[in-house]
């Protein structure tokens, strides 16, 4: 909703289901705006030793399609594609330093290492303005939402940290 001109700027709906989890991210820019709700599919994770989950957002509202890398060292745990709201799954990845690089051989180009912490969850929002170049204010960022941590039985939700 756009509260200065008093206006919706995108709307969805969802079918949930008591007792799951689910994001909403509202994305865009310049009159190209997604409301994306997704189930995050917590219940099927569970708490390893040594392991985190991540996934990523593709919030750069644009007609693009980045390749998203994401992975340690030089193992790649995702290398693909991704159009504008695409959300992917949740993948487990060694605990530690992880390199998400962003590139569409362009206006973007972004890369960022986090580190991870065995037993969490990580959502990595790939946001901004390619128009807007390497330095603007809404220049492309790669940014993450700690979303919560994981015991071996259940998920315990809780956000707690946004970097």
């Amino acid at each position: 909703f756009d509260a200065s001109a008093g206006s919706t700027r995108a709307t969805d709906s969802a079918s949930c289901t008591s007792g799951k989890y689910y994001s909403l991210f509202a994305t865009g820019m310049h009159g190209n705006y997604r409301d994306i709700i997704i189930a995050d599919g917590l219940d099927t994770l569970r708490g390893t030793a040594g392991l985190s989950y991540i996934r990523y957002v593709n919030a750069i509202a644009d007609s693009s399609h980045p390749v998203v890398s994401i992975g340690t060292g030089d193992s790649a745990i995702m290398n693909q594609p991704a159009v504008y709201g695409e959300v992917s799954a949740f993948r487990a990845v060694p605990a530690g330093d992880i390199l998400i690089s962003l590139s569409d051989g362009g206006g973007i180009s972004s890369s960022r290492t986090i580190t991870t912490t065995a037993q969490k969850i990580y959502t990595v929002l790939l946001l901004g303005n390619p128009a807007s170049g390497q330095t603007g204010a809404d220049s492309i960022q790669i940014r993450y939402v700690e979303n919560g941590a994981l015991t071996e039985d259940t998920s315990q939700m809780s956000a707690e940290k946004i970097d």
